[in-house]
């Protein structure tokens, strides 16, 4: 009887180790850092993002484009070009 109750107090005793060690690495995967290639995607993105910032005060401060003298002689001129005339409906 004593050797029945040892074995089954020993079964009980490595179950409950065997369970505490399965929630352990639980936790400590949902606490796992990210991987090697969510930081070089997290790098990147962060390396744009310095580059666009940067670009833009470049190009605040020198325009690459003038909406002020751009080509308007379409609408200056909205006479000229090929006229089509319209044959009405069915042609």
């Amino acid at each position: 009887m004593r050797t029945v109750l040892c074995v089954f107090v020993g079964s009980v005793l490595l179950a409950s180790a065997g369970l505490a060690d399965d929630k352990a690495t639980q936790k400590t995967e949902r606490n796992k850092p990210t991987s090697d290639d969510m930081r070089r995607a997290i790098a990147f993105e962060r390396a744009k993002d310095r580059a666009d910032a940067r670009q833009a005060a470049i190009e605040a401060k020198h325009p690459t484009v003038f909406y002020n003298q751009a080509e308007r002689s379409a609408q200056d001129n909205p006479t000229g070009g090929n006229k089509v005339p319209d044959r009405g409906p069915g042609h």
